[in-house]
């Protein structure tokens, strides 16, 4: 008895969580149009948590670090002038004259000043204030993604580095999933409107066009906001961004410009991918309307078809059946 009770029980359970897990016809359908803008939400999503982990795991570290090198820098600064003007001083062999505290108090301070000017005239490399805002944080994140990369930056935390870890196994299938499913949604809705297959070979001409002057245009854009000095420069960054390979010059790009570059490659990766699936659907109708062609010409003809007439003396006589 206990026995058949339990089995009724576990029956209910099964026949209710089949009934939770089976969707319905209308609902698989609603899924399955809404499921790519779906998808692009989640992985928006997934950014952003991505932005606001790294910026809570290394705000603090960065503070700290910062801190630190201008307190190193400070330090180091006054020991040398002090070292300095002790000499100055107190060198008797170069004919100088003890001075009072104040006077040499004095000198230190002017010495100071100066080793600061003379600091940034060589240009030393400082931490940014900002390393891990959540602007920095974004474009760190993103740059995993796109497997671009930041190459100025990297977590100090050991957090941050699991984190990074663990993210970049996740994420970086979840933006390939995310692009394909986006273009091939772009694709089937391009597709619905016409069946000629002209009109699918000018959707790829259109394509391949708007993926290559948005290439020129962001070359552009790299040669006027940061490589100077060659256009082809730009052109041979901007290619390499686009098939999200990491370059030198990219690595010396500002912190906004590296996030519009990391978005260029997005968009690009977007568009030669819906370029790509264009394409291969043209060759595609093309060989299937080869195929009818050469199907069309090889069919044999109707075969002609004849009768046997015997008369009345017992000759035979053959003529084309009616």
């Amino acid at each position: 008895m206990k026995d058949t009770l339990a089995d009724s029980a576990m029956t209910r359970m099964l026949s209710k969580f089949r009934n939770w897990i089976v969707v319905e016809e209308d609902t698989s359908k609603k899924i399955k149009k809404f499921g790519p803008f779906l998808v692009l939400i989640g992985f928006v999503a997934y950014l952003l948590f991505g932005a606001t982990s790294f910026w809570f795991f290394e705000r603090g570290q960065a503070a700290r670090a910062y801190r630190q090198h201008f307190l190193h820098l400070a330090v180091n600064r006054r020991q040398f002038a002090r070292d300095v003007s002790q000499r100055i001083f107190n060198d008797t062999k170069n004919l100088f004259v003890v001075m009072d505290l104040e006077q040499s108090n004095r000198v230190q301070t002017h010495l100071i000043n100066s080793l600061r000017e003379y600091e940034k005239d060589l240009k030393v490399p400082r931490p940014p204030k900002d390393e891990w805002d959540f602007g920095s944080s974004l474009g760190f994140a993103w740059g995993l993604l796109t497997t671009l990369g930041h190459s100025t930056r990297s977590p100090r935390t050991l957090a941050g580095q699991l984190f990074t870890i663990i993210y970049a196994i996740v994420g970086v299938p979840f933006f390939i999933i995310t692009i394909l499913l986006v273009a091939h949604k772009f694709f089937t809705s391009v597709k619905r409107t016409t069946t000629l297959r002209k009109r699918h070979l000018y959707y790829f001409g259109a394509s391949a066009a708007a993926y290559f002057i948005f290439l020129l245009g962001f070359a552009y854009f790299l040669y006027y906001a940061e490589i100077l000095e060659s256009f082809w420069r730009s052109i041979y960054v901007t290619i390499l961004s686009a098939f999200s390979i990491h370059s030198f010059d990219y690595a010396e790009f500002s912190e906004a410009d590296k996030l519009l570059t990391i978005f260029a490659t997005t968009v690009s990766l977007l568009l030669g991918t819906i370029t790509l699936i264009f394409a291969a659907f043209v060759y595609e109708t093309r060989e299937s309307s080869t195929a009818k062609v050469v199907a069309a010409d090889s069919a044999p003809g109707d075969v002609p078809r004849f009768q046997v007439i015997v008369n009345e003396s017992g000759d035979t006589k053959i003529q084309p059946a009616p």
